[in-house]
């Protein structure tokens, strides 16, 4: 399956936010599916579409057996929001649809993100996202600019470089101010800070603020929205559980003990690739691949 960035046909700058809230909500739904794998656009590009040979054209580059696409339009206080369901495989479009609701009242879009996925899951026959089990884990929030703020922070986390980290923890946190129970955003802040925390730990500099803070909003966000974190909070628990082996494994090396390679491992199987853990196992060939030049 593949979520494009929704075209914005009222072209208003303020607006392009919306074309990537479609892709990330309702590739989040999708990934929910034990049938379906979400597939990502490389790092940079911005799949869209408004015509369907041009979504088959990018679907077949991706191997993306199943393909949504679609644009809206901002008039006044309606958005009109357009979607095409597409079988990459057998290259045929296989239902469209169209809804206006008010905007930004943004109780109605996460209404809207719902009924989206559950259309798609009537239309692909291996798409298994029912409505009722959808209702379960809607990213609700009442403000229009905490979802804004929330939807810019993951834009600059899938970007990934230090200064990105940095605007995506003040995103996050003015998404938090904005809504103090927007259990996503503080799932993202917490993600932001281990990112940030990898990044110290590389340089040697101390991470324990900053993974103590992390921890605090994954048991925020946990209480507010248990379903949800049980299915989006992976990627920061496998971040939290990797310190435990990091730390665990600086120390005995440190101490000139054994065991500290296995712990190290450990670390990688939760995150791979992480250069902390391999740049503790210098013969490591991941790390060459890495880093040809690491000794």
């Amino acid at each position: 399956m593949m979520v494009f960035s929704f075209a914005n046909q009222s072209q208003k700058k303020s607006e392009e936010w919306l074309s990537e809230a479609f892709r990330m909500v309702l590739s989040d739904y999708f990934s929910f599916s034990k049938n379906t794998t979400v597939l990502a656009p490389e790092l940079g590009k911005r799949y869209q579409a408004t015509e369907t040979p041009e979504a088959l054209e990018i679907g077949k580059k991706e191997k993306a057996e199943n393909i949504v696409y679609g644009f809206f339009e901002h008039q006044g206080s309606n958005l009109t929001i357009y979607v095409r369901f597409v079988d990459g495989m057998k290259g045929e479009e296989l239902g469209r649809e169209h809804w206006t609701i008010e905007f930004p009242e943004t109780q109605k879009i996460f209404d809207l993100f719902v009924e989206i996925a559950d259309r798609a899951s009537k239309v692909f026959k291996k798409v298994k996202t029912e409505r009722k089990m959808m209702l379960a884990y809607k990213h609700e929030t009442r403000s229009a600019g905490a979802f804004q703020s929330y939807i810019l922070g993951r834009l600059h986390l899938e970007a990934g470089s230090p200064s990105d980290i940095e605007a995506a923890l003040d995103l996050f946190k003015d998404a938090i101010s904005r809504d103090y129970n927007y259990a996503m955003a503080y799932l993202g802040h917490a993600e932001a800070l281990l990112m940030k925390a990898a990044i110290k730990k590389v340089a040697g500099e101390s991470d324990r603020l900053l993974v103590e803070e992390a921890t605090r909003d994954l048991k925020k966000a946990s209480l507010l929205h248990p379903h949800l974190v049980a299915k989006k909070g992976q990627i920061v628990k496998n971040y939290l559980e990797a310190d435990v082996h990091q730390t665990a494994g600086a120390t005995l090396k440190r101490e000139g003990k054994k065991g500290n390679k296995d712990e190290f491992k450990k670390a990688l199987e939760l995150l791979p690739g992480d250069i902390f853990s391999l740049s503790q196992l210098p013969s490591s060939q991941l790390l060459h691949e890495l880093d040809p030049c690491a000794q």
